[in-house]
């Protein structure tokens, strides 16, 4: 793995001029996603039932769950189902395993979910991520993201400039009402302490007026460098360049088709592992087959130094994927990707 990361320097980044300081804010999951369990890493996916699967049968099946309480499974309605209704009792029986640990007593959320089982595959059942209404609300919310008249803007600490400190400061913010400072923290750039109190001391100041009544988070960067320092900055590349460069590929377990995703085509990757899911888009033509693939890259985490990693995080480069297989372990067939 050394090997793979001192590759990574060579054929991902490139050294260019460098900035006093940015700031940037990246709205998180709400709640509702944020602490869902089992993690999405440990879920697995439901058993396609074996008599469809002999019968080659197929189905996409939408539900939405109901949580009243913390420790409780969900309510589940069937949204849609395309196939078989035999496809819905594992469903059933794998969301029932959820979890919303975080839920307040009295509330109420909603999630919705979709499952995709195709005898065709070598992983017959997808499932994609949940989402939630909630979504929605944390967006507009961060549209009137604003600071307390009069403030204070943050400046390079004197002290960390004296000493020569750079680096990014990553701090996650917590509103909980609108005329309330947020609950913040560092959870990246701790190490430049100087650099982390200023943030703390900047973000006291913010206000989020126009928020509806569930708490929203979001992530806030910033980058404090020195006019002429190198940074260190992904490139575009090829999906095999990038597969050398993450981390734990040797044991993962993953076959994908890209012959059936419209390739060749292009994924926007923004990195923001181990922090959170890293942000993965579709450039041009959105095809409803690349989901799995996209959910798969957003769990990835480069190869990289403590250093390297603090550079990269947040951000973004152009994977490039040909037409093809993505074979790796599994060579008997109908597991998940890991």
């Amino acid at each position: 793995m050394k090997r793979l990361a001192a590759a990574l320097v060579c054929t991902l980044v490139a050294c260019v001029p460098a900035w006093a300081q940015a700031e940037r804010s990246v709205l998180e999951p709400p709640d509702s996603l944020a602490c869902l369990e089992p993690s999405a890493a440990t879920r697995g996916v439901p058993a396609f039932p074996r008599a469809l699967l002999d019968a080659r049968q197929s189905a996409t099946l939408e539900v939405e769950l109901a949580f009243t309480a913390a420790d409780s499974a969900p309510e589940v309605t069937v949204l849609s189902n395309s196939g078989s209704q035999g496809f819905e009792p594992p469903v059933r029986d794998f969301v029932s395993r959820y979890r919303v640990p975080c839920l307040p007593v009295g509330q109420r959320w909603s999630l919705r979910q979709e499952f995709v089982f195709d005898p065709t595959d070598r992983r017959p059942v997808h499932w994609f991520d949940p989402t939630s209404e909630d979504q929605a609300r944390t967006r507009r919310a961060l549209a009137c993201l604003t600071r307390v008249e009069g403030a204070a803007r943050l400046e390079y600490p004197a002290r960390a400039l004296r000493a020569e400190i750079a680096g990014k400061v990553f701090v996650r913010l917590r509103f909980e009402s609108p005329d309330a400072p947020p609950k913040a923290s560092i959870i990246e750039g701790a190490q430049f302490r100087d650099l982390a109190r200023a943030v703390l001391d900047h973000v006291a100041a913010f206000r989020l007026p126009c928020q509806e009544g569930v708490p929203t988070t979001v992530t806030n960067e910033y980058v404090f460098r020195f006019e002429g320092d190198a940074i260190t900055r992904l490139n575009d590349m090829p999906l095999r360049g990038l597969l050398r460069s993450i981390k734990g590929l040797d044991k993962a377990t993953v076959y994908f088709d890209f012959g059936r995703m419209g390739c060749p085509f292009d994924l926007r990757v923004s990195f923001w592992q181990p922090l959170s899911g890293n942000r993965v888009g579709e450039v041009g033509v959105v095809h409803p087959e690349r989901r799995h693939f996209i959910e798969w890259l957003q769990r990835q985490q480069l190869d990289l130094d403590s250093r390297s990693r603090n550079q990269v995080l947040g951000q973004s480069l152009t994977v490039s994927v040909p037409c093809g297989v993505l074979d790796l372990g599994n060579s008997g067939g109908g597991g998940a990707s890991q």
